[in-house]
């Protein structure tokens, strides 16, 4: 039932053998919506999105207990899953219910619906799709459609939420209120596709050199390098008890993606290898490519001398 690491452009057969239409739920919450579109829609393929690992474990356990089979769930950025792994005129509906609407000021380039949203989603909506969303904040509604018709792309049709949004949580307890609640459908005027941003590769970059490791001081000040694809910070690093292994700690953000990897630089008989530990099972991007540049760059200041680079 789960949707697993939906990482890059992803051939979605595996998880729907059934060519049915497919919708989207980004921030489904409890999964209660979930259920509602599986039981209204039994022929559609369904998966929700959620960036929070507690609301995922709920709506599993939700949906195992309810028997719905033709939905799956996957933990992550619903703007980045949108816009990485659908193929273009695959998608039949994005549905976004209640969405956190970031208040404060500073926060609300966090907010999920922007004029870029709108601009990646119409290239993955079928002909006929659209984008629904259903909020109980009018500032949030607000913003959203004037994002909407900002982006070019999509016509505005507001009306009243579908009975299916008024049974979560979340619509409950803002009726039981009696706060008012807002729907509008986003209807795309075309659907050119945007490129795809994130490039990953199935081998893991790594780096050979040469030199003494144990002449490489750990002691640094923040070390930040920045490209017009990715940002690469590393502020920590440990070496083995035996000195024999560097560890680097480092941040990598792309387009909507942020990992934390671990670049290893290990002594062996004729080299010395520097690579991305795959226990935290990164996804080999370019971001990840310049993070082990970034630690070979500060090793080489040391003497530490390049051989060459597998990437």
């Amino acid at each position: 039932m789960t949707a697993g690491d939906l990482k890059t452009k992803t051939d979605l057969s595996h998880l729907y053998p059934r060519r049915e239409p497919l919708a989207v739920e980004i921030g489904f919450g409890d999964g209660r919506f979930l259920i509602h579109l599986a039981r209204v829609y039994p022929n559609w393929n369904i998966l929700g999105v959620e960036i929070a690992s507690a609301s995922v474990a709920r709506a599993y356990r939700r949906l195992r207990r309810e028997g719905i089979n033709s939905v799956r769930v996957h933990q992550g950025n619903g703007a980045y899953v949108i816009r990485e792994v659908f193929a273009p005129q695959s998608l039949h509906r994005i549905y976004v219910n209640f969405p956190d609407p970031w208040p404060r000021k500073r926060n609300t380039k966090r907010r999920l619906l922007q004029a870029g949203f709108f601009v990646d989603a119409v290239g993955r909506l079928s002909p006929g799709g659209a984008i629904e969303l259903t909020t109980d904040h009018a500032e949030y509604y607000a913003f959203a459609i004037a994002e909407a018709e900002a982006s070019g792309v999509v016509t505005v049709e507001e009306g009243q939420p579908p009975i299916g949004t008024l049974s979560t949580k979340y619509a409950m307890k803002w009726l039981a209120e009696d706060r008012p609640i807002y729907h509008v459908k986003f209807v795309p005027r075309h659907h050119d596709a945007t490129p795809y941003l994130i490039h990953s590769s199935a081998t893991m970059q790594h780096a050979r050199m040469t030199g003494d490791l144990s002449a490489v001081e750990l002691t640094f000040p923040k070390i930040t390098q920045r490209t017009e694809k990715a940002v690469v910070i590393i502020e920590e690093a440990f070496r083995s008890s035996d000195g024999q292994r560097l560890l680097f700690f480092a941040g990598v953000e792309e387009p909507q993606l942020r990992q934390d990897v671990v670049v290893e630089v290990e002594a062996r008989a004729e080299d010395i290898l520097v690579g991305i530990k795959s226990f935290t099972s990164p996804l080999s991007t370019t971001g990840t490519a310049q993070a082990v540049d970034t630690v070979i760059d500060y090793l080489s200041t040391f003497g530490l001398q390049l051989i060459d680079k597998r990437y």
